[in-house]
């Protein structure tokens, strides 16, 4: 058995094994699952796993890609309540609105000149800021944000997040998952408006040519309508 394989196999064994035993074993911990892996399951490398199993988690659209390491890429996360997504957006891509209802995100700067950061707090307050190559910021968990490249190189960026699945809903497409009835009064939208609105909208993460004014100035045409599926 390959060695991420079993590593996932220990888990799900150690993790019945936890779930039965709490009650009469509280001070159970991930020693007993770490010393079953070896030494190559405590580092992750996507690029490895692409060519050794289908163990990777990568998005992709027009806009920008991401590649997803959480417990379920990487077993030996488990119990850390750690995860990371590495991000490249588009000149002038954007991550849609989204987020994260278990936990955090601390976003790193790899390489971006003009990225900008935002979120909303929970009374409307907007809280943005234009960052780049090195710099850090704070999503915190279950508040609506979004990243913008607004220069004309991609921006790379990691996000590290205090929950071990990193789990995500995207604003938008949430919004139209509801039934009709309950958003087009709030939208102050007809219905004939409302559909049309919802067949335009991107369903994935990242959206190209997000800013007309960054497109302009880079050059850029604006690309034609389109539909992406996506995650985190």
């Amino acid at each position: 058995m390959a060695p991420r394989n079993a590593a996932l196999a220990c888990l799900a064994s150690l993790l019945l094994t936890t779930m039965v035993s709490a009650q009469y074993a509280p001070n159970v911990t991930y020693q007993q699952l770490y010393k079953s892996f070896p030494s190559s399951a405590f580092v992750y490398n996507p690029t490895d796993s692409l060519a050794a199993s289908n163990n990777v988690t990568q998005l992709t659209n027009a806009g920008g890609t991401s590649t997803k390491r959480s417990v379920s890429e990487f077993p030996a996360l488990a119990g850390n309540g750690l995860a990371q997504t590495v991000f490249t957006l588009g000149p002038c891509g954007l991550r849609q609105p989204h987020e994260h209802p278990r936990g955090s995100g601390l976003l790193y700067a790899i390489q971006a000149t003009n990225l900008q950061v935002g979120f909303v707090l929970l009374d409307g307050t907007q809280v943005i800021n234009n960052i780049s190559t090195g710099a850090s910021a704070i999503f915190p968990q279950g508040l609506v944000h979004y990243q913008q490249n607004l220069d004309c190189a991609p921006a790379k960026y990691i996000i590290t997040y205090n929950d071990a699945e990193a789990q995500t809903v995207n604003s938008v497409p949430a919004l139209f998952n509801l039934p009709a009835a309950a958003v087009v009064q709030v939208l102050g939208l007809t219905a004939d408006q409302y559909a049309q609105l919802k067949s335009t909208s991107v369903d994935g993460n990242f959206v190209p040519g997000s800013d007309p004014a960054c497109m302009a100035r880079c050059g850029l045409s604006l690309p034609a309508a389109q539909k992406a599926t996506g995650g985190r």
